[in-house]
């Protein structure tokens, strides 16, 4: 009969662990680059909010084109020592004129990335979601608005049939229309239809 085996610990899971493998310096053409195989769980969650904050303009808007910079901006400066400088566009020029990233690809813990190019994505979803329910609930609020404002209005000009409306709207159309001429042509109808 097999023995059955027990669980593993902690202590002995760690000791599998090549603590070498986890950080280390390579030489990037005559640069001393440090390297982090995998990050933290805390650098992760930086990461991922990182770059869905830069896919998302002040006003709510979706900037998709953002994504892959903000990305590559975030392994650079989180899997490595390498600084980055304040302007986007040295950025750019630094991320997509060296091969600084294909060169720390080789290094670090694709799977790692993989899962939070995954989280990145959920987020924008989950985001763009969010701010789509926000416009839905602000176009429902101006429909319910401007229903109200359609009764008030219908109960105000009970008394208008369709023709004198119609010539409401084409003094309105030929901008011969003013607050005056409205009440002055309201108060002639009710006269009239006092006289009645």
């Amino acid at each position: 009969m097999a023995k059955k085996a027990g669980r593993v610990s902690i202590n002995a899971l760690e000791s599998t662990i090549d603590k070498s493998a986890l950080e280390f310096d390579i030489d990037f053409k005559g640069v001393t680059v440090h390297i982090t195989r995998s990050i933290s769980l805390q650098e992760m969650l930086e990461f991922v909010t990182s770059v869905v904050e830069s896919c998302f303009a002040e006003d709510g808007t979706y900037l998709p084109e953002a994504q892959e910079l903000a990305f590559f901006c975030n392994i650079l400066t989180r899997y490595t020592n390498f600084t980055l400088p304040e302007s986007t566009e040295k950025k750019y020029m630094l991320i997509y004129n060296t091969d600084a990233i294909q060169t720390v690809y080789e290094h670090i813990n694709m799977d790692q990335l993989d899962d939070i190019r995954v989280a990145v994505k959920k987020k924008i979803d989950y985001k763009k979601s969010l701010e789509l329910s926000e416009q839905r609930k602000k176009v429902d609020e101006l429909t319910k608005a401007c229903s109200a404002l359609i009764e008030k209005m219908g109960e105000i000009f009970t008394d208008l049939n369709s023709e004198d409306l119609l010539n409401a709207m084409k003094l309105m159309s030929n901008r011969e229309f003013d607050e005056e001429t409205l009440v002055k042509a309201y108060m002639s109808e009710k006269k009239n239809s006092g006289d009645e």
